[in-house]
């Protein structure tokens, strides 16, 4: 089965997919926070994920409220879009709505149980949430990986 990585950097999904499940863990708490930082994300329902990432923590919160939050600005940029489409929005404003709710997926699936889908998860949402430039995403990833 492909992942979704593999259609944005069959390499890198590879390379991910070798790596140990430490590293993959690294990997997508990193650029998991990468975005969340990149996007300005700053739902105080992703609060405690967020803290639970920064302190380079094992633990497995409930996932519930973040859950939430995904759900409702995956909403707002549905709305969004909407708005562009109907011609009361603008791009900009859907542009940040999507990198917002991209982000927040990546923040979730770095808490996945299978360590390589969450870090594979993590990258392809980072890689959306910010304007799909994978330059600083890849610079993250061969932090933890070299």
């Amino acid at each position: 089965m492909v992942n979704r990585l593999s259609l944005v950097d069959a390499t890198l999904a590879d390379r991910i997919s070798a790596a140990g499940p430490e590293a993959q863990r690294a990997v997508a708490r990193n650029v998991a926070l990468a975005a969340a930082e990149h996007v300005g994300l700053d739902d105080e329902r992703l609060a405690s994920i967020l803290a639970i990432l920064r302190a380079d923590v094992a633990e497995v919160p409930d996932l519930t409220r973040a859950n939430a939050a995904v759900e409702d600005l995956d909403n707002a940029a549905f709305d969004a879009q909407d708005r562009v489409e109907d011609g009361t929005g603008s791009d900009d404003d859907y542009a940040r709505a999507f990198a917002k709710a991209r982000a927040a997926t990546a923040l979730v699936a770095a808490f996945a149980d299978d360590p390589a889908e969450g870090a594979e998860d993590a990258i392809y949402e980072a890689y959306h949430a910010t304007d799909e430039d994978m330059g600083p995403l890849r610079d993250t990833i061969e932090q933890v990986l070299s």
